[in-house]
């Protein structure tokens, strides 16, 4: 195994706010002091050596393939090849953000990375967050756009249109063919809000889906059927088939919160999924025999609201006070549930996986640019986490040690890992009412 290159990119967080402060060659004046400080506190670039940094020293596109490794918490320790970078240029050809330069060899890897690769890569391997503004700037803002390689243009024109890029000098000049100096990469990583080194998965002992089923069984509170009428449980695979349990709330209040669990060890087995809508109709509408117009329910089954007496059709979802009665699986009472199943797969660290959903729901991600939910994805007690939401959520537990499912879900950049499910807006229903949001409808401040 060849050692490490002298410019190492750091693979463990650094804690020290002052880290920075440790690098002679780059004083508070200088002009990415803020930058360079941000990225070695968060665990992403480290120095040379020598209480070095070397800012003006131009990246290779090896550790540039570590940075987006680091950054998208891809463990390279554990698929190395013959150099040390060689699990990150793999991940990143992988994820296409890297153009194919030929064999794994340091001629054509561990040479200097050009601005307009480095751009590439950061654009396609990390993503714009959400969170960015677009400003309407055009490719002869860039007096040099047309020197840009061709494969790259479309990965510079979005970098400067978010403010990640203004140019080398006062004509915003790109320079593309040029070298990416240490300086200037962290100034790009660090307007496009990547500072921290993610936690990288380690494969551990977690909990057995067997295990998991028999502590679901224990808890009383589920209702158990095998495969009921879903043709993808029957899929063949190979010489086998995926049996799934499916585990669904036995009371009112939870929204029939739904566990599926595939029990067979095959490629598709192995994984499970917790869906839960938010709103249940079958568990809301009672019939009004006079009127034939339903009456609606609260979450316990009680009629709250007589369709007769309302305003518009909207006002039967809220009681007096705001609370949106029907029931769902976003209601604190099912979400209580959630976290308890979640303390079940995730032994150790159920709370967290808990915190990520939580996350995801509230805001201010909730109303990002109107109507956007965030993804959720982490990886705890050897099991992949993913929420995604469309019409309620659905959360996805990957198979024991399966980390392949993490790295797949990592390698897309989380703005665009996205599903959206369009929910009204606060706004005027008339001169009296007005839309409760839907934090305040489903209790979000009560977790």
């Amino acid at each position: 195994m060849k050692r490490i290159a002298s410019l190492v990119i750091a693979l463990a967080l650094c804690c020290s706010t002052a880290f920075a402060w440790r690098f002679g060659d780059v004083p508070t004046t200088h002009w990415a002091f803020d930058d360079i400080s941000a990225l070695a506190d968060g665990g992403l670039v480290n120095g040379v050596g020598g209480g070095m940094f070397s800012p003006n020293t131009k990246f290779t596109v090896s550790q540039m393939s570590q940075i987006i490794a680091n950054a998208k918490g891809y463990d390279t320790n554990a698929n190395k090849g013959d150099y040390w970078w060689t699990a990150a240029v793999n991940y990143c050809l992988e994820i296409g953000c890297l153009p194919n330069r030929g064999e794994l060899t340091p001629e054509n890897y561990d040479v200097e990375c050009s601005r307009e690769l480095a751009v590439y890569m950061i654009v396609n391997g990390l993503g714009i967050p959400a969170d960015k503004t677009a400003y309407n700037i055009e490719a002869d803002y860039i007096p040099d756009f047309g020197l840009v390689d061709m494969a790259y243009r479309d990965a510079v024109l979005k970098a400067y249109q978010y403010k990640l890029l203004n140019g080398v000098d006062e004509n915003h000049t790109f320079k593309p063919q040029n070298g990416l100096a240490r300086s200037e990469a962290c100034a790009i990583l660090n307007r496009a809000g990547y500072t921290t080194a993610a936690v990288k998965p380690t494969t551990g002992h977690g909990v057995t889906n067997e295990e998991i089923i028999n502590k679901l069984r224990a808890t009383g509170l589920f209702t158990e059927e095998t495969n009921l009428q879903h043709p993808k449980s029957l899929d063949e695979i190979g010489n086998s088939k995926v049996t799934t349990l499916y585990f669904i709330a036995k009371e009112r209040k939870h929204a029939q919160l739904t566990v599926t669990v595939n029990i067979e060890d095959t490629e598709r087995g192995g994984a499970i999924g917790i869906t839960a809508k938010d709103f249940v109709s079958e568990l809301t509408y009672t019939e009004d025999t006079e009127l034939g117009v339903p009456n609606i329910l609260d979450e316990n089954g009680i009629v709250f609201c007589d369709r007769r007496t309302t305003r518009s059709h909207l006002d039967f979802y809220y009681n007096k006070d705001g609370k949106y009665m029907p029931a769902s699986g976003l209601s604190y009472s099912s979400r209580q549930l959630l976290k308890q199943v979640l303390n079940i797969i995730y032994p150790t660290q159920g709370d967290k996986a808990y915190a990520d959903f939580m996350n995801a729901i509230t805001p201010p991600h909730t109303y990002a640019n109107g109507y956007v939910y965030p993804s959720a994805i982490g990886w705890y007690d050897s099991r992949a986490f993913k929420v995604e939401f469309n019409g309620g959520y659905r959360l996805y537990v990957g198979a024991l040690d399966r980390k392949e499912t993490y790295d797949i879900a990592m390698a897309k950049p989380m703005s665009d890992d996205l599903q959206s499910y369009q929910y009204m807006k606060k706004g005027e229903i008339d001169s009296e009412h007005q839309y409760k949001g839907i934090v305040e409808a489903f209790e979000l401040t009560k977790w």
